[in-house]
């Protein structure tokens, strides 16, 4: 999806809905077409692995974390802060 020009991929973990940059900050791959089990994605192309909740780079050849937005979700619409980064859920 895009919002304000930014490309994002959205995650539902548990309920609660998560948006990260929609590009790994390892190579030029979708995070959004990479496989999502629990709280993690991996990019599709080097199997580098983002906590979704944080965007925090969990291992190699990953060496920074993808950018994590602000998420409201009210009476079904979701709502993200695409300027504000969020504070990280564990």
């Amino acid at each position: 999806m895009e919002v304000d020009c930014r490309k994002l991929a959205l995650f539902n973990v548990d309920g609660n809905v998560y948006a990260l940059d929609d590009l790994c900050t390892h190579g030029h791959a979708r995070l959004s077409e990479g496989e999502f089990e629990g709280h993690e994605v991996e990019c599709p192309l080097h199997a580098g692995v983002f906590d979704v909740r944080t965007g925090r780079a969990v291992c190699a050849p990953l060496t920074r974390d993808a950018r994590c937005h602000a998420v409201k979700v009210e009476r079904g619409d979701v709502f993200i802060a695409t300027g504000i980064a969020a504070e990280p859920r564990p």
